[in-house]
């Protein structure tokens, strides 16, 4: 589930594995967001697998296109940061920000 709250983060909470990425993918895509950076809160994420960083990685490329791109604000989960320096999309998180390829943290 996505909600958006008045400063245009959208709040992503539940699970996103590949059982629900399609109805994730369906929620995005409902979405105006080409006009702006797409900001994301991932703190209220539970269970996730590699489809959710796939789905995050082609939106950014759709986003780039535009000249606009993902950032990410809130608390990221230890399991969140670990699969993103398993998968390659950052470095020594939450430390070396500009190491980050893919996303842009935003600071709290």
């Amino acid at each position: 589930m996505i909600t958006k709250n008045e400063e245009n983060t959208y709040t992503f909470e539940g699970d996103f594995t590949v059982e629900n990425i399609v109805d994730l993918y369906e929620e995005i895509t409902a979405l105006d967001i080409k006009e702006e950076d797409f900001v994301i809160d991932l703190t209220s994420v539970n269970r996730f697998d590699t489809t959710f960083f796939q789905l995050l990685i082609s939106l950014n490329k759709t986003l780039e296109e535009h000249d606009n791109k993902v950032l990410i604000s809130g608390t990221l989960s230890e399991d969140i940061r670990d699969a993103i320096t398993v998968l390659g999309l950052g470095v020594d998180l939450p430390g070396e920000m500009e190491r980050f390829p893919l996303f842009e943290i935003l600071k709290e």
